[in-house]
């Protein structure tokens, strides 16, 4: 017996299998998974991005409240009455120029840093007030409690004549019907004859829109 042989023979490996790349694809249903999670997936984040963008216009306008709610307050410690109301509506009411401060010439009322004028018929007109206590007389000088007022805290309600109101920074409510030049305005709403949330103060509020729906923000609890 030939031992080389023998040994070599049973030292011989068997062929190898032949390897095949196998691919697998998608089923349908698999798809339809992936592309329901993705949706999912959005539909959270869009939430997210929907309350935080909520929750940052109610903090706005919650800060410029505070602000505005101080102011009438420093304005009644020097006048001794707050600011009068417009018995016609809470909306067109004379906070813009009493805080403002005016001068008063000839029948006619001019904001103390200049920027707007209104006789006192139109002051009637449109805001409910003769004229404004907070204004320079005589020996009584007039004082501007919004000097730092930004161009989006007011707008005009009337441009023939021109009529100012403080505004906040909130969207109109759905189904606002004050718009300047096609461009909606949200006004403060402010009361002080007879208050209903506020007895012996007054109540300020603004109505915004937060997801379609009216949200009022005013200086009482809710």
């Amino acid at each position: 017996m030939n031992l080389t042989a023998s040994n070599q023979c049973s030292t011989t490996a068997a062929p190898a299998a032949p390897r095949h790349n196998i691919r697998r694809a998608f089923t349908l249903v698999e798809m339809l998974v992936v592309i329901a999670i993705i949706g999912v997936l959005a539909a959270l984040v869009l939430t997210g991005v929907g309350v935080a963008v909520k929750r940052r216009d109610v903090s706005r306008v919650e800060a410029e409240l505070r602000k505005l709610e101080l102011l009438i307050n420093t304005y009644k410690d020097k006048w001794g009455s707050y600011p009068p109301d417009n018995p016609g509506g809470p909306v067109t009411n004379s906070l813009y120029y009493e805080l403002s401060g005016t001068s008063l010439a000839g029948g006619n009322y001019r904001t103390l840093d200049g920027a707007e004028s209104i006789s006192s018929a139109n002051a009637q007109a449109f805001l409910g007030v003769p004229g404004f206590l907070n204004s320079t007389l005589g020996a009584v000088q007039a004082k501007n409690y919004l000097p730092e007022l930004k161009p989006d805290h007011s707008a005009l309600i009337s441009t023939a004549p021109a009529v100012r109101v403080l505004t906040s920074p909130g969207k109109p409510p759905p189904g606002n019907t004050i718009t300047i030049n096609g461009r909606p305005v949200n006004p403060w709403r402010y009361v002080s004859s007879n208050p209903v949330h506020n007895p012996g103060r007054f109540d300020l509020w603004a109505e915004i829109d937060t997801g379609g729906k009216t949200n009022i923000i005013g200086n009482w609890k809710n």
